[in-house]
């Protein structure tokens, strides 16, 4: 059903006239967050040159510096087509018409999460021992994060870490 509709009085063509109003609201929470991690590893062969290897793990802290930012936009559109069915001419107007922001600080939280590493290693020496203790992997963690923010609840949701690096054992 159209808003408006205008007819020319030299022609009688009819031309129809709508509004849109579109409001958006968006909301983002963010948090740096400080964690203990701990992980059990299984190894497929830990004296290998090359091995792969799963286990648990669990990470827990604190979210030291939280704050939400909201995001207000509102747009206007007029949509105009002749009612003439043969006439596919259309046109549209669109128009910005405000926009605000504001950011407010959270209350320190905290934060956990359970996961299972999965990863590749590599032993980076052969004949030397402290090159044989040392290590490249690259590792990916699925796991469940949980997230308590004081003002509205916990938030829970399915992550995934991976990560690169070097470690020295010492057997």
């Amino acid at each position: 059903v159209p808003f408006d509709t205008l007819t020319s009085a030299s022609t009688g063509q009819t031309l129809y006239v709508d509004s849109v109003t579109i409001e958006n609201y968006n909301m983002n929470y963010s948090s740096e967050q400080l964690r203990f991690d701990g992980s059990f590893i299984y190894r497929t062969n830990p004296a290998a040159r090359w091995s792969m290897f799963t286990g648990a793990g669990i990470t827990a802290g604190l979210a030291i510096t939280t704050y939400t930012d909201i995001y207000y936009s509102k747009y206007g559109r007029t949509d105009t087509r002749y009612a003439n069915e043969t006439q596919s001419s259309s046109f549209s107007y669109s128009n910005f018409i405000s926009s605000k922001s504001e950011s407010f600080q959270n209350r320190t939280t905290f934060g956990a999460s359970a996961y299972v590493p999965l990863g590749i290693d590599f032993r980076i020496g052969k004949d030397k021992e402290f090159w044989k203790r040392t290590h490249l992997f690259y590792e990916i963690r699925p796991g469940i994060n949980f997230t308590a923010i004081p003002e509205l609840h916990t938030v829970a949701n399915v992550s995934l870490q991976s990560g690169f690096g070097l470690r020295v054992s010492w057997d």
